[in-house]
């Protein structure tokens, strides 16, 4: 480090011990109760809808760049080597400080590292973030450790002449990221939008933050490394795990596809996988002397359901000097092979791609198909098998990335080759939830593979149910909140519902609907990305009642959600469809989406929202707009009775019920 640099942040110590102090602590102290449970707001900083050429070398720079310098095992130092955040960063959002100094960051997630740190001020320079700086002179609860500290400062920290306990994260030859080790009030958010304090946190409070890539949000890093023996526990899982069930779990969602999921801990945790849905699960290896990865042991790799035969344990075996293996990272953005297997794994995805007649292509050295399809169709998955028989699969969409170059669309295979060894990438692990769980000896990793953007869904505890409930509003009887009991409980209660639907004949009643137009129904897909929800309004004019209905289905067609509205004292099909509009914006926030596209088969309500008018209506297209801002993508759209037929279907049918 530069003298400069030294002398600067040597005053400014001296300067901040008089305001706050040096706590000499020494074993680490119990932290608040929080009932064995509590979840950490999980987004996606960045969302890039395509990579151009820069930005997919740049990714797979990234990836081969902390392999070298993060995930292998270094010297005394937190890390000798620090590389940018990649473009799709996954992050999580905490609440350092109380009183006045309480503030909300954005986090990026390390598997890789042992240590949180988030920027304070003053800083050298400030780096661009979402919210204010932290300012250690504002939370009374802010402390400083001392160099004298025997317990927590020791290597990889190290006691500083003006009697603080440093730490020093470099990239190549300049200082990079350092500054003091401290302590202070981590909060979380909870069900009911209160949050959960927990006292004490050791991290980084970092005053010199050169070349830190915040992605004008990021305030810093989560340390959730696997914790080294002989090292001071300062990584955030080691520290809340003993108090919380020892286990943390994610489930990383499409980008676009969701605003946020939820980072767990402890009974926040699923117990049981969705339904039909098997959880399994392969040992975690015993972390290495200076590495604060968690290290898996693959054994194969499987592409299009076929075994590449060539492709053995050996190629990714973890020797006594900590090379080789293969590691797990939602902080590395996509999957990276060793070369020695890697040019079967490749060999094999373009086998598969000529079997089937794909259009082939090398755009800049990388192996890609031309789009768009029929080449979707065939892009085969790829499957990593684990001990114990285990296995991950990985959908195609997950195998290939959309390129845009030169005019034109590509999909190319979204993986690395590297010299030193194997480590499955954020990009990878996109709609499977992983649960670790470091109680015993031997920590295990289970997974499973869920719909990650519905994980918010069930969090929040409002009463939509996203697989088709009916919501009763106006007629005495009272609504459904199926969310606030057990999940075990919530799916029995599904469960029976759907056999009901099965069984159940509508009542014979009058609906006044608008004249069935002519044709076969059809599915119109949206654009990549975008989730799809369809409404629709119904009149039962003798009961001077009426329905509306909103059914979610993503740009694949899956069936995503529903909602259902029972209510009294609306007769005009055109205000029921109108709010039917409103509710599926409703829903749109329960499921956490960001991305929406909503088509109904009224051409008039469409109009007046895109106009801003309505007449007897206009306040709900008032609030439809105002809502609507919330989104990052919100568009309504008319589509005929022909493609609207689920919710049209669904709205008719609860007269019957």
């Amino acid at each position: 480090m530069p003298p400069k640099s030294l002398l600067a942040l040597a005053l400014l110590a001296i300067l901040m011990l008089f305001s706050h102090g040096v706590t000499t602590l020494g074993s680490p102290q119990p932290l608040n109760g929080t009932g064995g449970s509590f979840s950490l707001k999980l987004i996606v900083n960045h969302q890039p809808a395509h990579y151009d050429l820069a930005s997919l070398q740049r990714a797979k720079d990234q990836v081969k760049c902390r392999i070298k310098h993060q995930i292998l095992p270094t010297s005394n130092e937190i890390r000798p080597f620090m590389c940018p955040p990649a473009d799709m960063v996954y992050a999580v959002m905490v609440g350092v400080g109380t009183q006045t100094g309480f503030q909300n960051y954005q986090l990026a997630l390390d598997m890789a590292v042992g240590l949180s740190w988030i920027q304070c001020w003053p800083c050298r320079p400030c780096r661009p973030q979402l919210s204010p700086v932290f300012d250690p002179t504002k939370s009374p609860t802010f402390q400083y450790i001392s160099g004298n500290n025997g317990v927590w400062c020791r290597a990889p920290y190290r006691a500083l002449p003006n009697g603080a306990c440093g730490f020093r994260i470099a990239y190549r030859h300049t200082p990079e990221v350092s500054g003091y080790l401290a302590r202070d009030t981590f909060s979380f958010p909870t069900r009911n939008n209160d949050f959960v304090p927990l006292e004490g946190i050791f991290f980084g409070c970092a005053h010199q933050t050169e070349g830190f890539d915040t992605h004008g949000a990021l305030a810093g890093l989560l340390g959730l490394g696997i914790g080294v023996v002989g090292r001071p526990p300062t990584a955030f899982t080691k520290q809340v795990l003993p108090g919380h069930g020892g286990r943390f779990s994610y489930c990383p969602f499409v980008p676009g596809m969701s605003t946020y999921s939820y980072f767990r801990f402890g009974n926040d945790i699923p117990s049981n996988p969705p339904p039909n849905v098997s959880r399994q699960s392969t040992p975690v290896l015993a972390p290495l002397q200076n590495s604060e990865a968690y290290y898996i042991q693959l054994v194969g790799v499987s592409v299009g359901g076929s075994r590449v035969t060539r492709v053995t344990h050996h190629f990714f075996r973890r020797n006594a000097h900590g090379t080789g293996g293969c590691a797990i990272d939602i902080g590395t953005q996509m999957t990276a092979f060793v070369h020695s297997a890697y040019v079967y794994i490749e060999e094999a995805v373009l086998q598969h791609l000529r079997r089937h007649g794909a259009h082939i292509v090398q755009v800049e050295g990388h192996t890609c198909v031309r789009q768009p399809a029929p080449h979707q169709d065939v892009l085969p998955s790829m499957t990593l098998h684990f001990v114990n028989r285990s296995w991950l699969r990985i959908m195609p969409d997950q195998v290939f990335v959309k390129l845009v170059h030169g005019g034109h669309q590509y999909r190319c295979l979204g993986f690395v080759s590297d010299s030193d060894r194997t480590i499955i990438g954020a990009m990878q692990q996109i709609n499977h939830r992983f649960i670790f769980d470091l109680r015993d000896t031997t920590p295990i990793m289970s997974f499973n593979p869920e719909d990650c953007h519905l994980d918010a869904a069930v969090f929040m505890g409002r009463d939509v149910l996203v697989q088709g409930l009916i919501r009763h509003i106006g007629d005495g009887r009272p609504c459904m909140n199926m969310f606030s009991k057990a999940p075990q409980a919530t799916h029995n209660f599904i469960m029976k519902y759907v056999r009901e639907l099965k069984d159940c004949k509508p009542k014979k009643t009058t609906v006044a609907l608008e004249p069935r137009r002519q044709g076969r129904p059809r599915w119109i897909p949206p654009p990549l990305g975008m989730a799809k929800i369809r409404v629709d309004g119904a009149v039962a004019r003798d009961l001077n009642e009426g329905t509306f209905s909103a059914v979610f289905r993503d740009s694949a067609g899956t069936y995503m959600g529903s909602s259902v509205i029972r209510t009294r004292g609306i007769s005009d099909p055109a205000t029921l469809e109108a709010v039917a509009c409103r509710e599926a914006l409703a829903l749109a926030t329960d499921l956490a989406l960001s991305h929406v596209l909503v088509a109904s088969d009224c051409q008039g309500v469409i109009h007046d929202i895109k106009n801003n008018t309505g007449g007897v209506y206009a306040s709900i297209i008032k609030e439809i707009l105002e809502t609507s801002r919330n989104f990052q993508h919100c568009s309504f759209i008319f589509e005929g009775r022909e493609s609207n037929f689920e919710a049209h279907s669904l709205a008719k049918h609860t007269f019957g019920l």
